[in-house]
């Protein structure tokens, strides 16, 4: 979300943490997760916004798609696949069913550890390549209001 940076969108943010999809995901097996690597990082999280204090301490969690998205789009050709193509969209269908799997048990770690992680699915904030203003004033205001919002890797439609 860099675009979201130099937008200033952001600027109600104190962080941006980004977590590898290889660090919270076993990469080599399919769909599976590394539960004691996002347990730690879910706790120094809570750690960091119990520090800060309610709202003093404002993230945005985003996280790559790690052995949940990158099997079925590699099995399927979705990356520079033309969704023209029946094979394409079923992958482009099966990747964001894994990805979307994955957002939501990221966003469990942290509401389990009492961080109100809101989950954002960037298929519909981007468009030509970045992401929307009007998707980052939601993300900005999500953060405004107090929330984690937790954007993942994603198949989305090119330009």
């Amino acid at each position: 979300w860099r675009g979201a940076l130099e937008w200033g969108a952001m600027a109600a943010c104190d962080c941006v943490v980004k977590l590898g999809g290889a660090a919270i995901t076993k990469k080599e097996e399919l769909e599976t997760m590394d539960e004691a690597t996002l347990r730690k990082v879910v706790g120094q999280l809570r750690v960091a916004r119990e520090a800060g204090g309610r709202g003093a301490y404002r993230c945005v969690v985003v996280h790559g798609a790690g052995s949940f998205g990158h099997f079925p789009a590699k099995a399927f050709g979705v990356n520079g696949g033309d969704l023209a193509d029946e094979r394409t969209r079923e992958g482009f269908v099966r990747t964001r069913v894994s990805v979307t799997k994955l957002n939501h048990l990221v966003v469990e770690a942290l509401v389990k550890e009492g961080i109100p992680a809101v989950g954002i699915s960037p298929l519909v904030c981007w468009a030509g390549g970045s992401p929307s203003p009007e998707s980052l004033a939601i993300v900005a205001r999500l953060v405004e209001q107090g929330f984690v919002p937790v954007v993942h890797g994603d198949a989305i439609l090119a330009p």
